[in-house]
């Protein structure tokens, strides 16, 4: 495991990674929006459409599903919308609040998953994009969290982001501080200064499957989405976007380089 950063206005707030609710609604933003048309097209945008097939895949209808650190619900809704039976939940409700107001059919709650939970009563949970911001001491207290939700034989569908690749620390430790450079510098005069701000862990595959093994999950199937999205945090789609559709389609046809992969994870009887 290794600590990621990225790169913000020194204005934006503390520059410690995000623990309260507030500092992470703060960081995230509330956003409304005008119908349940627009907020459920939200779930199908850029790599949400991936995200989506990848959990039609390997989510079954019967099933009921508990999804954690939901932030805003949209991939939650869009599924429940679906016929899928799903709770959406997250530590800071309000990040709910839209999913609440347009997909009233969707069932929320708070959920706070470094805390013990233990009804048992759920097939799958999902985590989407939760694991980066998980020290290994949180990790295996999240996964204790899981495994007391979880029925028997039940499973763990985790979006692994922010992978720790060789690829990712090429942007994390060069080409990311490059592209700052003149941020940090205060050198553009249309902004103020910028900071680095922690932004998480990052972790290999194995080093997260095998946590998850400690705690008595076997993986089964693997199924990797968001080709070539890591060049997105120097630009590349902005400033070279046929570079970055060549970059993706090569990354698509290789199975290389995609920014997260979902890991079906089952609980041993």
């Amino acid at each position: 495991m290794r600590v990621g950063h990225k790169y913000v206005p020194e204005d934006s707030g503390p520059t410690a990674r995000d623990a309260a609710p507030a500092d992470f609604v703060a960081t995230v933003g509330l956003r409304t929006f005008a119908s349940r048309e627009e907020f459920l097209a939200g779930a199908s945008a850029g790599q949400g459409a991936e995200i989506l097939a990848g959990l039609r895949a390997l989510l079954r209808r019967d099933r009921p599903v508990l999804a954690v650190a939901a932030g805003s619900g949209q991939v939650e809704a869009q599924l429940r919308v679906e016929g899928y039976d799903v709770v959406a939940s997250d530590f800071a409700p309000e990040l709910l609040d839209e999913a609440r107001r347009l997909v009233p059919e969707l069932r929320t709650l708070q959920l706070d998953v470094l805390r013990p939970a233990h009804d048992g009563r759920y097939d799958d949970v999902v985590a989407i994009a939760l694991d980066y911001a998980l020290d290994d001491a949180e990790l295996a207290t999240f996964l204790d969290t899981v495994r007391g939700v979880l029925l028997p034989g039940g499973r763990l569908i985790l979006a692994h982001t922010y992978r720790d690749t060789a690829a990712t620390r090429l942007i994390d430790r060069v080409l990311l501080p490059l592209w700052a450079r003149p941020r940090l510098a205060g050198r553009r005069r249309s902004e103020a200064p910028w900071v680095r701000k922690e932004h998480g862990f990052r972790r290999s595959e194995r080093e997260l499957v095998a946590a998850a093994a400690a705690k008595g999950f076997v993986l089964g199937r693997r199924i990797p989405y968001g080709w070539g999205l890591e060049l997105i945090r120097i630009g590349v789609d902005v400033r070279a976007p046929r570079l970055y559709r060549a970059v993706e389609r090569v990354s698509r046809r290789l199975g290389r380089f995609n920014y997260g992969t979902l890991l079906e994870l089952t609980l041993r009887s």
